[in-house]
């Protein structure tokens, strides 16, 4: 009972320790004081385990760069300053994310420039009109029967839109680039794998790629699959970051007012558009924006003013192609046989009956005769609409049911040919030429068959498969642009073990770690990048790393969010034009871990969480600015591999064990604090901290098969594994590395920081370094 009391007279007292701070920061901050109280409840709680009661308040503030500035005085960032400057607005235009300031989720202070870039990447991923020619045996219905696949698998596995919008947008730049001819029986293969791909990039719960293999009725399969995906990545560059319509259109949407139902028209619309081949060389954003234009003139709610112009781009006049096409396959779309799943998935309640309600209207049966009269369209004639349609239809189905009786006659036919041939043997000269005949026959008969059944239930596109179930050979080496050099004899492949293991990707895991080796190049960072900015020194860039790394302990972050915060600030103090001052260094930081939070973490903390650590310094306004400098200085791309990308795959090839990677781990973390090293590749890192961990383990040894995988030779690593050495030796009195020296001396890293600063190994490298300097 007295150790309970005691216990709670020290939360009291902690508890009235945390009141008091609040008031204080109450009074510093100015900018939403309610929302940082907030997160403030949340992040300074007190907690009570038995007998030890432990306050959560573990980070202490960072007060080494305010110095010259007030936090009250910080000026605003410079516009100047930003790569990415969208146009000012008009004076009679309304700014649309002007009540979104309260809103974080809604990026208020920059999605201005998240549409001006996305706006300049669409126009780098192109697709070339009538990319099919290149591929002769392929015609624009088998591209729409396999698009009408796809929306049965996006159904039956309950995707996301945006992963058939992409799955899609895939298959066409594929199509469009690979210099490799693609045959009929190979193009649903390519659409699965074009799917497979975009699942990675969308959903966080995705189909397996047995599950594929399945839906496609054993055509092809798990290794013909991952080879294509392999053929896919390395065709289009490992890039997937084009824009899609679904992107542009929330925005549209939201500038022209839509509501619900005028957004869900535009979505049905988006989804036919995925059919059209006439269409897919046109922009996302045009495609979105003719969309909203038909599903505004459906409804009456949007109209194409001054504002729909400035944020959309386009006239009314430059959508009327689209616009046109959009319509037509919407008053075409309930009796059409291409696009029955994507009617049926509108005409539900869920999406509010749309796609029969949208192939009624009086506005888009005018809007298809229009573009007929035109001269745009060979799909329709409007004589009759759906009258004539529908004769059509009555004709087409008949003539596929007396084509289904011939089939089926001239395979009796076939099969009493066959018993006949085997029971006479004697006369081979006879048999010979009745076989070839039978041939000819038995392959016209399975064109029609197969043209049945694909126009009847397009699910199972058997069209693409004239052939037999085929087991694909490999891929021609000169179709990939990033093929890996051939092993050498005496080098082991240490992914053939990994064949079954699909998570693994052995199929392309090498063209993998050859992409992101050039990768790297192309994001280096400037030696001693400090000198421009005047005012930093750099053991304040170690002291704000320290103070980064007591924020990933803090919030538990992964470890891959630290290399890539310390990633993003190198590079942006390297590239940025604006100098940078001692007052505005914190918050470079911080706003760089919320970008690799952002981009690593599944939950992740608030900006109120944020601008609390920095003890009221900072408000969420300056976070969010900073954060948008940040991303505009780097253009958006945050595709540079990291540290612990090379470690994972460099001690497979060298057979580390458990112990060894997690002294290369410590390693790395302790690179981050060296300044003479932001300037080295990740790779080069990594191959040094795995030497430096196997010579004190004596696990790793750096023979043929490591210096393969790694691409370095011993030379090559002797400058920064000393340099590494020297910093392990010196972790545990350095008062910059207590953070990560603490961190990795407990249970759950096997106290791998003591281990390290005993050894005899890492202290005669660190002496060697120190000497070297003297």
């Amino acid at each position: 009972m007295a150790l309970q009391q005691r216990c709670q007279l020290n939360i009291n007292q902690e508890n009235q320790q945390v009141l008091n701070t609040k008031q204080n920061v109450t009074k510093k901050v100015s900018a939403r004081p309610r929302l940082a109280l907030s997160a403030r409840d949340i992040n300074v709680s007190v907690r009570c385990t038995g007998t030890k009661v432990k306050s959560q308040l573990q980070v202490p503030p960072l007060k080494e760069f305010r110095k010259e500035v007030p936090p009250s005085d910080t000026e605003p960032l410079p516009i100047s300053a930003l790569p990415i400057k969208p146009a000012p607005l008009p004076a009679d235009i309304v700014d649309i994310d002007l009540e979104d300031a309260d809103y974080l989720e809604f990026c208020a202070d920059y999605v201005k420039d998240i549409y001006e870039h996305l706006f300049r990447v669409e126009t780098q991923y192109t697709v070339k009109p009538q990319y099919l020619s290149k591929h002769p045996t392929l015609r624009p219905h088998m591209r729409m029967i396999l698009v009408e696949w796809l929306v049965s698998l996006q159904q039956r596995f309950g995707l996301l839109q945006e992963t058939l919008l992409m799955g899609v947008s895939v298959l066409d730049r594929f199509m469009s680039n690979t210099s490799y001819e693609v045959s009929r029986n190979k193009f649903q293969l390519v659409g699965v794998s074009c799917l497979l791909v975009a699942c990675k990039c969308e959903e966080m719960y995705l189909p397996s790629t047995a599950d594929f293999a399945y839906m496609c009725d054993g055509a092809y399969t798990i290794q013909d699959i991952l080879r294509m995906e392999l053929m896919v990545l390395e065709t289009l560059g490992f890039e997937f970051a084009k824009p899609l319509t679904a992107h542009f259109l929330r925005r549209f949407s939201k500038a022209g007012k839509a509501d619900s139902t005028t957004h869900t028209y535009a979505k049905y619309l988006l989804e036919l558009a995925l059919y059209e081949y006439s269409l897919v060389h046109y922009k996302p954003s045009a495609i979105a924006a003719a969309a909203l234009s038909v599903a505004g003139a459906v409804t009456g709610v949007v109209e194409w003013d001054a504002t729909m112009l400035v944020y959309s781009r386009y006239q009314i006049s430059d959508l009327e192609f689209a616009a046109g096409k959009l319509a037509e396959l919407a008053a075409t779309a309930e009796s059409s046989i291409y696009t029955k799943s994507t009617y049926k998935k509108y005409a539900s309640d869920r999406f509010q009956q749309v796609s029969r309600s949208l192939g009624q209207s009086s506005v888009v049966i005018d809007l298809a005769r229009k573009s007929q009269i035109n001269g745009q369209s060979v799909l329709v004639r409007f004589s009759g609409a759906r009258l004539w349609l529908r004769q059509q239809l009555g004709d087409r189905m008949a003539l596929q049911q007396r084509s289904q009786l011939d089939a089926n006659r001239e395979n009796q036919q076939v099969a009493n040919v066959k018993n006949l041939a085997q029971k006479n043997a004697e006369v081979a000269v006879s048999r010979a030429a009745l076989s070839a005949r039978n041939a000819n026959v038995a392959t016209q008969n399975v064109g029609v068959k197969d043209k049945i059944e694909n126009t009847i239930a397009p699910q199972r596109p058997a069209r693409h498969r004239v052939q037999q179930k085929l087991r694909l050979p490999p891929l021609p080496r000169g179709c990939l642009p990033l093929d890996p050099a051939p092993l050498p004899p005496d080098v082991l492949d240490i992914d053939e073990d990994d064949v079954e293991h699909l998570e693994f990707s052995s199929e392309y895991v090498k063209h993998i770690y050859v992409y992101l080796f050039r990768l790297e190049t192309q994001f280096q960072v400037k030696p001693a990048y400090l000198s421009k900015h005047t005012s930093l020194r750099p053991h304040m860039r170690m002291i704000l790393i320290e103070w980064l790394v007591s924020l990933q302990s803090r919030y538990k972050l992964l470890q891959e969010t630290l290399l890539m915060t310390v990633s993003i600030l190198d590079r942006f103090m390297s590239d940025t034009s604006f100098e940078v001052s001692r007052s505005k260094f914190q918050l470079v930081g911080v706003a760089c871990m919320l970008v690799a939070c952002k981009y690593e973490e599944m939950y992740l903390p608030s900006v109120a969480d944020f601008a609390y650590m920095c003890d009221g310094a900072y408000t969420t306004r300056d976070i969010l600015w900073m954060e948008r400098m940040i991303l505009s200085t780097l253009n958006f791309e945050l595709g540079k591999p990291l540290t612990q990308h090379f470690l994972r795959r460099f001690s497979k090839a060298g057979g580390a064990d458990s112990t060894t990677h997690t002294i290369a781990k410590y390693l790395l973390e302790l690179a981050l604090y060296e300044y003479s090293m932001v300037h080295c590749k990740p790779s080069l890192i990594a191959a040094a901290a795995l030497y430096v961990a196997g010579s004190v383990t004596e696990v790793v040894e750096w023979d043929k098969t490591v210096e393969t995988y790694s691409g370095y030779k011993l030379t090559d690593l002797e400058v920064v594994a000393t340099k590494l050495a020297e910093i392990a030796a010196s972790a545990e009195t350095n008062r910059y590395l207590k953070g990560t020296y603490k961190k990795y001396s407990g249970d759950k890293f096997q106290r791998v920081s003591r281990t390290l600063g005993q050894s005899s190994v890492v202290l005669t490298m660190g002496r060697k370094a120190s000497e070297a300097n003297v």
